[in-house]
């Protein structure tokens, strides 16, 4: 008897007791698989998930998380990004406005400045942060200045998680528009 693959359509020739009892029937191995894997593509096992579906906090996003994270108190974010500027949002929301001025900024003591920007640690920090940051993150030319993405006015720290380098113009950019850019470079420095 004369049968069609139901996968790439070309017509062969089976005797009907190999053909009874199937819905598709297949010209070759090659042809089944293609089809069989077609139809399963993205469809879990039952057996094989020890998970759950589980809800982004940040973004909302559903996305599988294994029992073993869920056990461990995880599994609460989609990605380390959304675990990272959920993090940093939160610090800022609990901050509110800081008030870093005069004897609370944490660069006087005794009513003396102290540290600034030629201590030791912002000059290790800079040279950190270039090592990171060969080029500017925004156009990937060469970098003039480094930016605190959080500034220390807000409650933002002086470590290689908070500062970026950045091009003359990039840096007025961001200072321009900070909100914007904001999210765009946690997201850089969370990746």
């Amino acid at each position: 008897m004369i049968f069609t693959c139901k996968t790439c359509g070309k017509k062969f020739e089976r005797c009907l007791s190999a053909t009874r009892n199937r819905k598709n029937v297949f010209c070759s191995h090659p042809c089944y698989w293609k089809t069989v894997s077609a139809l399963k593509k993205g469809v879990p096992i039952p057996s094989l998930r020890k998970g759950a579906d589980r809800k982004c906090l940040y973004c909302g996003k559903v996305f599988y998380c294994v029992g073993a994270r869920i056990r461990q108190g995880g599994g609460n974010y989609c990605s380390h990004v959304c675990a990272g500027l959920d993090q940093v949002s939160y610090k800022m929301s609990k901050m509110g406005k800081v008030d870093n001025s005069g004897k609370n900024n944490g660069q006087y003591k005794h009513g003396r400045r102290i540290g600034g920007a030629y201590s030791k640690s912002k000059k290790k920090l800079r040279k950190m942060v270039a090592d990171r940051d060969v080029v500017c993150v925004v156009c990937k030319g060469k970098w003039d200045h480094q930016h605190h993405v959080v500034s220390e006015k807000e409650g933002g720290k002086d470590n290689i998680r908070n500062v970026v380098c950045l091009c003359q113009s990039c840096h007025s950019k961001v200072h321009g528009n900070k909100k914007y850019w904001q999210k765009k470079l946690l997201l850089y420095l969370f990746r």
